[in-house]
């Protein structure tokens, strides 16, 4: 779930730690859910006083969710839950140790199917570019990130499952 609260100024806005004051509204973090939240006026009903979306809501939700992916990735790096580059990344993921993967959006099409024929069901977060996935590991670019079975990447891995479940209905849309 994603919560939204709302300003001072009655805008409704995206609390992308979930701890901002005041009353919140939780919602399911598929983009169609926040869609029609935001048409058939869910938020002043939650609410329960007149608030105004904004026209950019959606990619204000969006920013939210991969900022906090970016920097969850950073912390998770720190404490020793990630691996990256290809061959550790698949000696992580055949050995187990690895639950969840990243792998750059701006990747080819023969990099992005490496992973894929040792584990088909992996579950993986394709939507930052390489760039932006090697300034979270300390280099200039990076394709393949492994996300280790530790404790300290359960917040990763749930804003990242939150962020793919958001994009799949901009790919749609």
């Amino acid at each position: 779930m994603i919560r939204f609260a709302y300003a001072p100024n009655h805008d409704v806005i995206f609390d992308e730690t979930g701890k901002l004051p005041g009353r919140g509204m939780w919602v399911h973090p598929a983009r169609e859910t926040v869609q029609y939240a935001v048409t058939k006026r869910v938020f002043s009903k939650s609410f329960h006083t007149p608030v105004k979306t904004p026209a950019d809501l959606m990619d204000q939700v969006e920013a939210g969710l991969r900022r906090r992916t970016l920097s969850l990735l950073g912390l998770a790096r720190k404490g020793g839950a990630v691996v990256f580059g290809f061959e550790a990344v698949k000696k992580a993921v055949m050995d187990g140790s690895a639950v969840f993967a990243f792998e750059a959006l701006d990747a080819s099409e023969r990099e992005q199917d490496k992973l894929y024929h040792y584990v088909p069901d992996l579950p993986v977060c394709s939507h930052f570019t390489r760039e932006e996935l090697g300034r979270m590991m300390g280099q200039m670019a990076v394709v393949h990130i492994g996300i280790l079975n530790q404790k300290a990447a359960e917040p990763l891995i749930a804003t990242a499952k939150k962020l793919n479940l958001f994009m799949q209905g901009k790919e749609k849309g």
